[in-house]
């Protein structure tokens, strides 16, 4: 299968981790084409600078991504994944809204406060 994104797509090769968040912040969506990834870090940060994001449903975060709409499942399909970023690439609105959905569950669900909050309440739960 052949995706026709022009110059929509562009690979940079490795980027150092002092520049990761600067350059995930001028990209428009991030891909996680992987299968089957316990909990993706670089996933989390590309929501916390407010990118929508396309993961397969194996993924680890799958639910994550679902429950609170930030991104895109695909179904490990080549097809699938083309599907979903073009969906992204071809609806700045849908961009828009879904990566501000990304960047309020990285900070509410994801970000220190929230997982300390989360596992004080498991390690003092009653039982």
């Amino acid at each position: 299968m052949k995706a026709d994104l022009g110059n929509n797509v562009r690979w940079e090769g490795p980027i150092g981790p002092s520049e990761t968040l600067a350059r995930m912040a001028k990209a428009d969506v991030y891909v996680l084409p992987s299968v089957d990834e316990t909990f993706p870090m670089a996933v989390l940060e590309a929501m916390s600078v407010g990118l929508p994001v396309v993961i397969s449903s194996s993924c680890g975060l799958a639910n994550h991504i679902r429950e609170t709409r930030s991104g895109a499942l695909f179904d490990g399909s080549l097809e699938g994944l083309v599907s979903a970023v073009e969906e992204f690439l071809g609806d700045p609105i849908l961009r828009e809204d879904t990566g501000h959905r990304a960047s309020q569950a990285a900070r509410k669900i994801f970000s220190m406060d929230a997982v300390v909050h989360e596992l004080q309440e498991n390690y003092t739960a009653p039982g």
